[in-house]
């Protein structure tokens, strides 16, 4: 088990493994107390650490459990090769990822919910329509939002120039 501080307060996660085939998953397990959990991860290729670790705490305060997941073939999770995404696999390591937390002592497997953003928000339409047990997802995908804006900067400053605004 490892102690975190956390904006003062003190934070206790243990590092767990989940079996996605012949692969360990690694992930970060806060204990919670209310029976609810979040399982998270980050997105495409952001590790549990930069991706989850700023907002683990804060449901863990609320009394949730919290599952922070690193897909396979990053990091301490297992597979190769290293450093590849692979969208099939993320997903079936999301699927591993509730199944696991559904096992773990204090978390009842009615009260699952996902926290995720940018390309794993994308995933969860997907996990959730197979996931009844899973809480209908808020998702922060990347790339479904309209693009109001020119795509570069250049072409940006070129629409300026063009209405005077530069």
């Amino acid at each position: 088990m490892r102690t975190a501080i956390d904006g003062g307060m003190l934070m206790h996660r243990q590092k767990v493994m989940f079996p996605r085939g012949c692969t360990q998953c690694a992930a970060w397990h806060y204990a919670g107390t209310n029976g609810a959990c979040v399982i998270m991860a980050g997105g495409f290729a952001v590790t549990k650490k930069p991706g989850t670790n700023l907002f683990a705490p804060c449901f863990h305060e609320a009394g949730f459990s919290v599952l922070a997941i690193d897909y396979r073939c990053l990091v301490e999770s297992g597979g190769k090769p290293r450093q590849v995404v692979r969208i099939g696999d993320q997903l079936a390591d999301w699927q591993a990822a509730i199944e696991f937390a559904a096992s773990l002592p204090g978390v009842d497997p009615a009260r699952l919910a996902a926290w995720e953003f940018s390309v794993s928000g994308g995933h969860m339409f997907r996990i959730a329509a197979g996931n009844p047990r899973l809480v209908p997802p808020r998702s922060c995908p990347g790339g479904l939002r309209e693009r109001r804006e020119p795509r570069s900067a250049s072409a940006r400053d070129r629409s300026y120039r063009r209405q005077g605004q530069a």
